[in-house]
């Protein structure tokens, strides 16, 4: 059953794991609601693509790092879970395993219908997760780039935007040009 996050029961971790496992869909679990993932558009599909491609090839020099594109489920210390559009973790990470856990870099591509709660629950979530030192949300619309940076325990807010701006993620010695991201946009 298809079920809107504000009309889905409340599930615990365990439920929903168990649960999602019989569902065609995806879905992610924030605050103990279900919410089915949304289908992109052919811009964020091009955004997400851009950004894993350059976040691989950008990560080379840190073998113990992996970049993951959006099928990759993220199991957070609040019994959340998502499935971020990419997210960089660093460490021990087995080609078996199923679900990251302390990811350095989470990145969502925004649209209007999922924005609200890009910025709202789910980034509530995300802040919660102690190794997390970059949170990414990138416009489809526009070439706009907000970025959350953890410096002293704190998130410090950047906005980007323009052909010309790059986004520096420090936590894994990487700079990505916003051309980049929107190349074929």
């Amino acid at each position: 059953m298809a079920y809107p996050a504000q009309a889905s029961p409340q599930m615990t971790l365990a439920e929903f794991l168990e649960w999602e496992e019989a569902q065609e869909e995806r879905w992610e679990l924030i605050d103990g609601r279900a919410r089915m993932m949304a289908g992109g558009s052919v811009a964020h599909n091009t955004i997400v693509g851009n950004v894993f491609g350059a976040c691989k090839a950008g990560v080379k020099a840190r073998p113990d790092c992996r970049v993951f594109v959006d099928s990759m489920k993220l199991l957070m210390p609040s019994g959340s879970v998502a499935y971020p559009d990419v997210m960089i973790a660093c460490g021990t990470i087995a080609a078996t395993d199923r679900a990251v856990e302390q990811p350095l870099v989470l990145v969502e591509v925004v649209s209007p219908a999922t924005e609200a709660h890009d910025r709202g629950a789910k980034w509530l979530a995300y802040q919660g997760i102690p190794s997390l030192a970059h949170y990414v949300l990138v416009a489809q619309d526009r070439m706009l780039v907000e970025v959350y940076h953890r410096l002293d325990g704190n998130w410090q807010y950047q906005r980007l935007s323009g052909p010309e701006a790059i986004l520096r993620l420090d936590a894994v010695g990487m700079e990505l040009p916003l051309a980049t991201i929107w190349d074929g946009v």
